[in-house]
């Protein structure tokens, strides 16, 4: 399974997760099956409101599923028609939230807990 965490600082599985999806500077890729942790760029920070160009870095790299803690509307319907599921982060490291998501501990994120404004997020 290869999952997806938005990051502002690559710390390997001890780094904390970024605020925002869309503001992350790149995105943690754990991939259980190869037991393989390696980091996507995210080319489309601080994109136009809305537009959510993150979620093709995800798409492209074939992601099982992404644990954040916020996300816009237009990315989590974009990762839903991927079919890609979104859990909501409860810990506050890389490593604390796996350790959740493979314990069934994580909720997953729907269309009402999407974040409605950006604007706290900006930098």
């Amino acid at each position: 399974m290869r999952v997806f965490f938005p990051i502002t600082h690559d710390k390997g599985l001890s780094s904390g997760l970024c605020e925002h999806f869309g503001e992350a500077e790149s995105f943690l890729v754990v991939d259980d099956g190869r037991n393989r942790v390696t980091q996507a760029l995210n080319s489309d920070r601080r994109q136009e409101r809305g537009v959510c160009g993150p979620a093709s870095t995800l798409i492209e790299g074939l992601a099982d599923c992404l644990i954040a803690r916020e996300i816009g509307r237009t990315g989590l319907e974009r990762l839903g028609i991927a079919g890609i599921p979104v859990y909501a982060a409860a810990g506050d490291t890389v490593k604390e939230n796996l350790r959740l998501l493979h314990a069934g501990e994580l909720e997953r994120l729907h269309d009402s807990a999407a974040c409605a404004e950006h604007a706290h997020c900006l930098k």
